[in-house]
C-alpha cells in the first residue's frame, strides 16, 4: 500500500552556515527517511525554508555591523551549498522574503485572531535603555526560572520550556550587558489554556509514537498552566503584524513558521501540480512526519499544534522525531559563539557518504553524543571498511551457506530495515549496526550468494549513503538510480564483478579530513 508523506525540517536560522551539529539532526534525518520511504515505493514531499527572521539573525547583522538582508542572503547561500554536499534532498527549500509567505502568514494571523483565539493583551517587557531596544529571545539572556540553566528570552535550550523574559534570573542585555528595565506594551498573545482538553486528547492519541524525553516532557507540560504566548514582538525585521493599532510590530518567528511550511508547499504546486494531492489541508490519507531539535519542542508539539485545532483546516503532525544535541569537544555546537565545524568546509563530494554514516552512527537520537575530528578520522574509514571490504575476500576462505538461506537472510533484515527507517522507530544509527550485522552474517555465505547479497546492501544503505550506494546498484543491474526500488531484492541476472570494482575504488578514496 502507497503511503503519503510530507516531511518538514525546521527551518535553519540564516545568523550562519550549518555546522555538523545541524546536520546529525533534522536535515539528515529527514533526508534519511525521505530517501528510505521513496525507495519502499510511497509518496513524499520535504520542505524546509530558510528562517531569516529571527532575533538571531538580528543580533549577527548588529554583530557583523551589515544590513539584515545581506546578512540573511550570504548566509542562506552558505546554508544552501551545506545542504547540497551533505546530499540533503529538499524537495521545496524556500525564503520567507516572498509575497506567498507573507500572504499565509498574516492570513492565518487573522483568522486565529478573528476567531478568538488570539487576544489583545497589555504586558510587561524587558527593556534596555542604552539600545534603545525591547528584549526577547536573542536580545536578552539571564537564568531560565524553570530549570536554572543559561537561557535566552522566552525559551530555554536546555528543559525545552517557554519563559516570560521578566521572569528569568539576572536577566541582561545580550548587546550591552546593562541590567534591563521593565515596561508595558500592548502585544497580541494566544492563551493555550483555552485549548488544553485538545491538547491533551492529541497526546493521548499520538504520544505513543514520541521518544520517551519528549513524552515524558509534553505531560509535563500540560500537568502545570498553560502559558499565555505572545505572538507579536516590537520590532521592524519581519512580517508584518496586518491591524493598524500594532503597525509597530510583526509576527513572532515561532508562530510564523507552521504557515510558513505552507507557504513553501503553496510554491512547490506553483510548479509540480501534480502533487497537490500531498497537501497538508486535513487529508488524513497524507502524514505528516516533523523533523527538529527537542530544544524547539514546544513549539512544534503545543504551539503550532493548538494553531491547526483553533483553525481546524490542517491535521496535527503524526510523528515528530526529535534529536538532542550533538556536542563539540564536549560542549555545544554554537553558531553565535562560533564553537562548530562548519558543515561547507568540513563536508566534500569525496567523503560526504562517509560524514552522513558517521553521523548517523553516532548522532544524538536519544541523549547527548560527542563529536571530534580525530575520532571521526580515526573510526570512519575503518566503519566503511567494516561494511564493503568483506565482499573483496577470496570466498574459498570463507564459510559455505547454512541452514538460513540467503533469501531467508535478506529478508529478515528487510523487515528489520523497514522498521528502523518507518516514523515511528526511526533511527540511523540503529539502521548502521543492521548494516554492520548484515554485513557479517552474509560474508559467510558462498560466491552463489554473494550477488544477491550486494544488492540487497545496496538498498539498505541507499538512505543513508546515497552516492556509493546508488553506484553498486547501477554497476550490479545496470538501471539508474532514480529506478531503485525496495522490491527488486529477487533480481537475479547481476554483474557481481561490477558491484565489487565499485567497492574496491570507493574504498581506495582517501575520505578522512585532517
Amino acid at each position: 500500500m502507497c503511503k503519503k508523506f510530507i516531511v518538514t525540517a525546521t527551518p535553519p536560522t540564516t545568523n550562519g552556515d550549518l555546522h555538523l551539529g545541524h546536520m546529525s539532526g533534522p536535515y539528515l534525518g529527514g533526508d534519511i527517511f525521505t530517501r528510505a520511504q521513496r525507495l519502499m515505493g510511497h509518496e513524499v514531499l520535504y520542505i524546509s525554508s530558510t528562517d531569516d527572521n529571527q532575533s538571531y539573525l538580528l543580533t549577527k547583522a548588529i554583530q557583523e555591523q551589515r544590513p539584515p538582508k545581506e546578512v540573511a542572503e550570504d548566509y542562506s547561500a552558505k546554508i544552501k551549498k551545506s545542504l547540497q554536499l551533505a546530499q540533503i534532498g529538499l524537495d521545496e527549500f524556500t525564503s520567507p522574503d516572498h509575497p506567498v509567505h507573507v500572504r499565509e502568514v498574516q492570513s492565518y494571523f487573522m483568522e486565529l485572531y478573528n476567531q478568538g483565539y488570539l487576544v489583545e493583551k497589555d504586558i510587561d517587557f524587558l527593556y534596555c535603555e542604552p539600545c534603545q531596544q525591547h528584549l526577547y529571545e536573542a536580545f536578552v539572556k539571564g537564568t531560565c526560572p524553570t530549570c536554572a540553566a543559561p537561557c535566552g528570552g522566552n525559551f530555554c535550550e536546555e528543559c525545552g520550556n517557554p519563559n516570560d523574559p521578566t521572569d528569568m534570573i539576572e536577566p541582561l542585555c545580550l548587546r550591552c550587558q546593562s541590567v534591563p528595565t521593565v515596561r508595558s506594551n500592548r502585544v497580541i498573545m494566544f492563551p493555550l489554556e483555552k485549548l488544553r482538553s485538545q491538547l491533551a486528547n492529541y497526546y493521548n492519541q499520538n504520544g505513543y509514537k514520541w521518544k520517551p524525553r519528549l513524552r515524558e516532557w509534553y505531560a509535563q507540560f500540560l500537568a502545570r498552566p498553560l502559558p499565555e504566548v505572545p505572538v507579536t514582538n516590537v520590532c521592524e525585521w519581519g512580517v508584518p503584524v496586518p491591524l493598524e493599532a500594532f503597525s509597530n510590530q510583526v509576527i513572532n518567528v515561532w508562530f510564523e513558521m507552521l504557515p510558513g511550511h505552507l507557504a513553501t508547499l503553496k510554491r512547490r504546486y506553483e510548479h509540480h501540480a501534480s502533487e497537490h494531492q500531498l497537501a497538508w489541508d486535513g487529508n488524513e490519507d497524507v502524514n505528516i512526519v516533523q523533523f527538529f531539535g527537542f530544544d524547539n519542542s514546544f513549539y512544534y508539539t503545543v504551539l503550532h499544534t493548538a494553531m491547526i485545532i483553533g483553525l481546524a483546516e490542517q491535521q496535527p503532525a503524526d510523528s515528530f522525531i526529535i534529536n538532542e544535541f550533538y556536542l563539540l569537544e564536549n560542549k555545544k555546537f554554537s553558531t553565535s559563539r562560533k564553537h562548530a565545524v562548519w558543515a561547507s568546509e568540513f563536508i566534500t563530494p569525496e567523503n560526504s557518504d562517509l560524514v552522513r554514516l558517521y553521523l548517523s552512527l553516532t548522532g544524538p537520537e536519544h541523549k547527548q553524543t560527542n563529536f571530534t575530528i580525530e575520532q571521526f578520522n580515526c573510526t570512519s574509514q575503518s566503519l566503511l571498511n567494516e561494511l564493503f571490504r568483506p565482499f573483496l575476500s577470496p570466498r574459498n576462505d570463507k564459510g559455505q551457506a547454512g541452514t538460513t538461506s540467503i533469501d531467508d537472510v535478506i529478508h529478515s533484515f528487510k523487515g528489520l530495515f523497514e522498521q528502523l527507517y518507518s516514523e515511528q522507530f526511526f533511527s540511523p544509527s540503529g539502521a548502521v549496526h543492521a548494516l554492520k550485522s548484515y554485513t557479517a552474517q552474509v560474508n559467510t555465505y558462498d560466491d552463489v550468494s554473494q550477488g544477491k547479497a550486494l544488492l540487497a546492501l545496496s538498498l539498505f544503505a541507499y538512505p543513508i549513503m546515497p552516492t556509493v550506494s546508488a553506484q553498486l546498484w547501477t554497476a550490479l543491474t545496470g538501471k539508474l538510480e532514480h529506478e531503485m526500488s525496495w522490491h527488486d531484492f529477487s533480481q537475479v541476472e547481476v554483474n557481481i564483478q561490477n558491484g565489487l570494482n565499485v567497492i574496491e575504488s570507493r574504498l581506495l578514496v582517501q575520505t578522512s579530513v585532517g
